[in-house]
């Protein structure tokens, strides 16, 4: 049996003052997702959850991330977080998954139980979400991104994640602070556990700071035909000579996992490609069909590749918002990322 130090104390005494729950009791964890595994005992019997707990505010990303990997675990699911606000709980719900988060906000259905609770306003924000700007999310990703990065020279860090050297010093702190990277005889990796809590973050980050600061602005072309639209986009491009170009969203996961393609072609594009522009006949409409982005860091632009580090394109696709779009972007983070961010990684 595990300590409940292996889940924070606030939501086992907010579980243990749900009515209905006779007692609780942890166990190991069944996957490597999960915290632990929940036994409940109810007055109609005993049930199982398998408990995911993030440290701080989930973001609808990360939530479309949660969903899109609860659907090949055979286990019945508890989200534990700070906060859970009515529509992500609306999401989680429709996606049969139960929560539960520090203000007494709740859904737990079984077959032998079912509580719901909403309404409750949330705790003060945590510490995980403050003080964070561009910068630390950009450092926060290159780590992510190249977990051997965990080992290198901050100048060597800074210059991945396209930030100066303070900004990667401090997120190392705030990750070892957190326990999110341990210190080990074979160097600094990252806990594999713990690494969850900083993909939430990074996504978060991504929806409300960093992309708004990446985008340049959307337009909508004559050339509706995406596939026509890349060749013109590339031709343009390598016309002039002075630009530099890869591409992201599904754009770029068509090219990674060749599943889906949606309307809209967001290309990264550097220096800002005004005279293209114009060359496509493009206007500005913010629900157009081509997205016009800048890309941070060395770690987005290696040579190697026509796209964005693939972590970037599951950010953006899952910003999507459309069903097969976060489908997609689930295959692509399976094949692309998973394996590679948690390379070298402890276990809890």
């Amino acid at each position: 049996m595990l300590g409940p130090g292996h889940v924070a104390s606030e939501y086992l005494q907010v579980l243990g003052d749900l009515d209905g729950i006779k007692s609780y009791q942890l166990l190991k964890p069944v996957d490597p997702r999960s915290d632990a595994l929940l036994k409940l005992r109810t007055p109609a019997g005993t049930e199982r959850l398998a408990v995911q707990e993030y440290r701080s505010h989930l973001s609808h990303q990360m939530v479309d991330h949660i969903i899109a990997a609860s659907k090949t675990s055979p286990h019945a699911r508890l989200i534990l977080a700070p906060h859970i606000g009515t529509r992500l709980a609306t999401k989680l719900v429709e996606a049969s998954l139960n929560y539960l988060d520090r203000s007494g906000n709740c859904h737990i259905m079984l077959p032998s139980f079912y509580v719901h609770i909403e309404g409750k306003p949330p705790h003060p924000v945590t510490p995980e979400d403050k003080g964070l700007r561009s910068a630390g999310y950009q450092v926060l990703f290159a780590l992510l991104s190249d977990p051997t990065l965990l080992n290198a020279p901050l100048r060597t860090i800074a210059q991945a994640a396209g930030v100066s050297r303070q900004p990667a010093s401090d997120m190392r702190e705030r990750l070892f602070a957190g326990d999110s990277i341990l210190k080990t005889s074979k160097g600094t990796v990252w806990n594999s556990r713990r690494r969850q809590d900083a993909l939430n973050l990074w996504l978060h980050g991504y929806e409300t700071t960093v992309r708004p600061s990446l985008l340049w602005r959307s337009f909508r072309t004559q050339e509706s035909d995406p596939q026509h639209l890349e060749a013109m986009i590339s031709t343009v491009l390598e016309t002039s000579g002075s630009y530099e170009l890869r591409w992201g969203g599904s754009a770029a996961g068509f090219r990674l996992n060749g599943h889906y393609r949606g309307e809209r072609t967001v290309a990264h594009i550097r220096p800002h490609p005004e005279e293209v522009l114009r060359q496509l006949r493009a206007v500005p409409d913010p629900a157009g069909n081509l997205i016009i982005m800048d890309a941070f860091g060395t770690v987005n632009w290696t040579p190697s590749r026509d796209t964005v580090h693939p972590l970037l394109v599951y950010s953006e696709m899952l910003s999507e918002g459309s069903e097969r779009a976060r489908e997609a972007a689930r295959e692509l983070f399976e094949q692309h990322v998973e394996n590679v961010g948690s390379t070298g990684s402890e276990p809890h």
